[in-house]
Protein backbone atom coordinates (compact mmCIF):
# COMPACT_ATOMS: atom_id res chain seq x y z
CA UNK A 1 0.00 0.00 0.00
CA UNK A 2 1.44 3.41 -0.93
CA UNK A 3 2.23 5.85 1.83
CA UNK A 4 1.33 9.53 1.82
CA UNK A 5 4.84 10.50 0.73
CA UNK A 6 4.33 8.89 -2.68
CA UNK A 7 1.47 11.27 -3.54
CA UNK A 8 2.07 14.69 -5.07
CA UNK A 9 -0.55 17.43 -4.69
CA UNK A 10 -0.46 20.37 -7.10
CA UNK A 11 -2.81 23.36 -6.99
CA UNK A 12 -3.39 25.33 -10.19
CA UNK A 13 -5.78 28.04 -11.25
CA UNK A 14 -7.36 27.27 -14.62
CA UNK A 15 -8.42 30.44 -16.41
CA UNK A 16 -10.64 28.63 -18.92
CA UNK A 17 -12.83 27.23 -16.12
CA UNK A 18 -12.11 30.14 -13.78
CA UNK A 19 -11.48 27.79 -10.87
CA UNK A 20 -8.82 26.27 -8.65
CA UNK A 21 -8.08 22.57 -9.13
CA UNK A 22 -5.96 20.27 -7.01
CA UNK A 23 -4.42 17.33 -8.83
CA UNK A 24 -3.24 14.50 -6.59
CA UNK A 25 -0.99 12.06 -8.41
CA UNK A 26 1.15 9.04 -7.71
CA UNK A 27 4.04 8.85 -10.13
CA UNK A 28 2.42 9.80 -13.47
CA UNK A 29 -1.13 8.66 -12.63
CA UNK A 30 -3.79 11.02 -11.36
CA UNK A 31 -5.47 9.69 -8.21
CA UNK A 32 -8.14 12.39 -8.03
CA UNK A 33 -9.03 16.00 -8.84
CA UNK A 34 -10.43 18.37 -6.24
CA UNK A 35 -12.19 21.48 -7.50
CA UNK A 36 -13.05 24.49 -5.40
CA UNK A 37 -16.49 25.92 -6.03
CA UNK A 38 -18.32 28.68 -4.20
CA UNK A 39 -18.52 27.64 -0.53
CA UNK A 40 -17.77 24.02 -1.35
CA UNK A 41 -15.53 21.55 -3.14
CA UNK A 42 -15.86 18.54 -5.46
CA UNK A 43 -13.66 15.44 -5.64
CA UNK A 44 -13.62 13.39 -8.82
CA UNK A 45 -11.67 10.16 -9.14
CA UNK A 46 -11.22 8.09 -12.28
CA UNK A 47 -11.06 4.29 -12.33
CA UNK A 48 -10.72 1.64 -15.01
CA UNK A 49 -13.36 -1.06 -15.49
CA UNK A 50 -11.07 -3.38 -13.53
CA UNK A 51 -12.26 -1.55 -10.39
CA UNK A 52 -15.88 -2.74 -10.75
CA UNK A 53 -15.49 -5.78 -8.50
CA UNK A 54 -13.62 -3.81 -5.85
CA UNK A 55 -16.33 -1.12 -5.88
CA UNK A 56 -19.11 -3.72 -5.53
CA UNK A 57 -17.30 -5.35 -2.58
CA UNK A 58 -16.44 -2.05 -0.88
CA UNK A 59 -18.11 -0.31 2.06
CA UNK A 60 -19.10 2.64 -0.12
CA UNK A 61 -22.71 3.73 0.03
CA UNK A 62 -25.10 2.16 -2.48
CA UNK A 63 -25.52 5.62 -4.01
CA UNK A 64 -21.79 5.93 -4.76
CA UNK A 65 -21.62 2.37 -6.06
CA UNK A 66 -24.53 3.02 -8.43
CA UNK A 67 -22.98 6.28 -9.57
CA UNK A 68 -19.78 4.51 -10.55
CA UNK A 69 -21.28 1.33 -11.97
CA UNK A 70 -24.04 3.11 -13.87
CA UNK A 71 -21.82 5.75 -15.46
CA UNK A 72 -20.60 5.21 -19.00
CA UNK A 73 -16.85 5.07 -19.37
CA UNK A 74 -14.91 7.79 -21.11
CA UNK A 75 -12.23 5.97 -23.03
CA UNK A 76 -10.73 3.54 -20.52
CA UNK A 77 -11.89 5.43 -17.42
CA UNK A 78 -15.06 5.93 -15.39
CA UNK A 79 -15.47 9.06 -13.31
CA UNK A 80 -16.81 8.88 -9.78
CA UNK A 81 -17.73 12.11 -8.03
CA UNK A 82 -17.64 12.05 -4.25
CA UNK A 83 -20.05 14.14 -2.17
CA UNK A 84 -18.78 17.65 -1.65
CA UNK A 85 -18.66 19.92 1.34
CA UNK A 86 -21.76 22.05 1.58
CA UNK A 87 -21.92 25.80 1.95
CA UNK A 88 -21.50 26.72 5.59
CA UNK A 89 -20.36 23.24 6.65
CA UNK A 90 -16.98 23.07 4.96
CA UNK A 91 -14.02 25.37 5.31
CA UNK A 92 -12.09 25.33 2.10
CA UNK A 93 -8.87 27.30 1.80
CA UNK A 94 -7.43 28.33 -1.52
CA UNK A 95 -3.70 28.12 -1.86
CA UNK A 96 -1.20 27.88 -4.63
CA UNK A 97 2.36 26.73 -4.93
CA UNK A 98 4.69 29.19 -6.60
Amino acid sequence: MPNAQTFVATWRYYHDGKSWLLNVSQKKKTVFWLSVISGSFRITAYFTDKAKDAVRASRLSDELKEQFLGRASTGKLRASRLPSGRRGTSKTRRSSSR
